[in-house]
């Protein structure tokens, strides 16, 4: 089979899996001919016999072609020539009614048929879906009654004959229009189907490409966070010990370094995510005043050291609790800060707070402010005001990029306004949702320092991550066990009882979450224990997998040692039977 002619079955079988539904509409159609046509010919009940025969043709073709039957037409030639009849009868059964109009009608009757079939042939224009074959079966009918029929009648009506002729003469050119007509209308449709699906390709390829650089971009990140992880805890036990002056600032550089990475490959994984529509903000109570104040204070040094004045200005308007996500809206006020005391180097920088039908927090500086054309660059990825800053300050650009698409994702945006030589201002827009106190949380009881002598099992396929998290958990006078697999940690949990497992996700052969579902199942001295998540995707997403898998909570890479102690705080704190085996041991 040809591509044309399997283009053209594939169209004629989408028809008539169309024409199912539409039943009761073509019922209705005829029913709407028939009625007027049986008074003007004054015959009604030969009208309503007509109708009852269409009917009966249009139910047969329900009951017959179902979709299941339709969907068999290319498999049967049998059932080709059965939908073929009867899109042809149906298509007859108003040539018939034509034929009765005229032979029966009124002397303006010729007019009128012509009309009805003039309207026919555009519905089976349009009806056909550019299908040759549903074209033809319900053309011809009409055809051999413009072409034949008419002017047949006419000629065999006395005087009549010069009508017929333009009879004849115009149904042969009606026919032909239509065909052309229908030419027209199958190619627009084509040329629509053609685009549809190469803008429907393109699509694909895009999601495809999209979803592969999200992919590279969380392995290469995954990859990266295991020796950030390993120099961030050397240096910090370097910074820690008794070591020259000299030395202790090279290694506070180091760590520096490595906080400074660990940003950047955070906010690659946001990017990625964001463009991948993955990325996704909750909606909890949180004190809006609380982290409005911390954040102010988290900067406050940033700003002495160069400086600058870094003021706060209309806390008092701020409702102390609202609902957000104030995650996502502390890293949107931490890139504009940074951005602002990056760029300024002289006068104040400002975090003035307006609250009306929306919460309004703008970044002022004094800064050299921009023009419109280095605005327009603002927020696009890896871009930046001016291509002299990158070497001058550094940064990729990503940072705006991500908070002004964060701010949307909030229901809100972000917009700047500054002019060469005045400063900029940066307002972000949230909606403002007021929410009530939340219940307060039990405080936790039990501190790490007092539990200096937790069993803690490492489970990591990298030696490099084994030996950082030695290094971390160190000063914690720990009994540190160490495995290389998961395996190997199912071994050691049946024979051994731990106080706190913390467990790689991403591992060969029997990754994390699996070495969790298999030691919340069985019977043994662990099944209870808590365990933490240690890996590079730690999203609320990811840590809900976690959790049903049966751990406790979620440790990010690159690991920052007070994040991992105060995780281990609280899970410990949740169990009291840790705090009662640790104070044991350590008697």
């Amino acid at each position: 089979m040809g591509v044309k002619n399997k283009r053209d079955l594939d169209q004629w079988i989408q028809v008539l899996h169309e024409r199912r539904p539409r039943l009761v509409r073509r019922l209705a159609l005829a029913l709407t001919v028939a009625i007027p046509l049986g008074i003007a010919i004054h015959r009604p009940a030969l009208a309503a016999l007509w109708f009852a025969a269409y009917a009966a043709l249009q139910l047969l073709e329900a009951g017959v072609f179902t979709h299941a039957r339709i969907d068999r037409l290319p498999a049967s030639q049998g059932l080709r020539v059965a939908a073929l009849s009867l899109n042809v009868s149906q298509g007859a059964m108003f040539g018939l009614l034509n034929l009765l109009v005229l032979l029966l009608g009124p002397p303006k009757s010729p007019g009128v048929a012509t009309t009805l079939v003039v309207a026919l042939l555009i519905i089976s224009i349009t009806a056909s879906r550019g299908s040759r074959t549903a074209f033809m079966a319900s053309l011809s009918p009409h055809a051999v009654f413009l072409t034949f029929v008419l002017p047949g009648v006419l000629a065999f009506n006395e005087g009549l004959g010069d009508r017929a002729l333009s009879a004849l003469i115009g149904g042969l050119i009606g026919s032909a229009a239509t065909i052309m007509a229908w030419r027209a209308y199958t190619r627009l449709l084509w040329s629509e189907a053609d685009a549809r699906a190469e803008a429907d390709q393109r699509r694909a390829e895009a999601e495809s490409a999209t979803a592969a650089k999200s992919a590279f971009v969380a392995m290469v990140s995954h990859e990266l966070r295991t020796p950030i992880s390993a120099i961030q805890a050397g240096a910090t036990a370097l910074e820690g010990a008794n070591l020259a002056p000299a030395h202790r600032d090279q290694a506070g550089l180091i760590v520096e370094a490595g906080r400074m990475m660990r940003t950047l490959l955070d906010d690659l994984l946001d990017l990625s995510k964001l463009d991948a529509g993955q990325m996704s903000v909750e909606r909890i109570a949180f004190d809006a005043r609380l982290l409005v104040r911390n954040t102010h204070m988290f900067w406050r040094a940033e700003a002495r050291k160069k400086g600058l004045a870094l003021r706060l200005d209309g806390t008092h308007r701020l409702p102390q609790w609202l609902e957000g996500d104030p995650t996502r809206l502390r890293q949107i006020l931490n890139n504009l800060l940074s951005n602002a005391l990056k760029f300024t180097d002289r006068g104040a920088v400002t975090l003035k707070i307006r609250v009306e039908e929306t919460l309004e927090l703008s970044v002022i500086d004094s800064g050299a402010g921009m023009s419109e054309e280095q605005m327009g660059r603002l927020f696009k990825p890896f871009g930046q005001a001016d291509e002299s800053i990158t070497r001058t300050h550094g940064g990729t650009g990503l940072g705006l990029a991500i908070s002004r698409d964060l701010a949307r994702l909030m229901a809100g945006d972000i917009v700047v306004t500054s002019s060469p030589g005045a400063g900029s201002i940066f307002t972000l827009s949230t909606p403002l949702v007021r929410a009530a106190a939340p219940e307060a949380a039990p405080v936790a009881v039990g501190p790490i320092a007092s539990l200096p002598r937790l069993r803690i099992l490492a489970v990591d396929d990298h030696e490099i991550n084994r030996r950082a998290m030695t290094l971390i958990l160190e000063p914690l006078d720990v009994l540190l066990t160490v495995a290389a697999s998961g395996p190997e940690a199912l071994e050691r949990m049946v024979i051994e009882q731990f106080d706190v497992v913390l467990l790689d996700v991403h591992m060969p052969v029997v990754g994390g979450p699996e070495v969790a579902e298999l030691v919340r199942a069985r019977p043994g001295p662990n099944q209870s224990v808590p365990i933490l998540a240690v890996t590079g995707a730690a999203d609320r997403a990811d840590e809900a997998r976690y959790r049903r898998a049966g751990m406790n909570g979620c440790v990010a890479k690159p690991i920052d040692a007070a994040e991992l102690y105060a995780a281990i705080e609280r899970v410990c704190a949740a169990q009291p039977g840790v705090s009662a085996r640790a104070k044991t041991r350590s008697v």
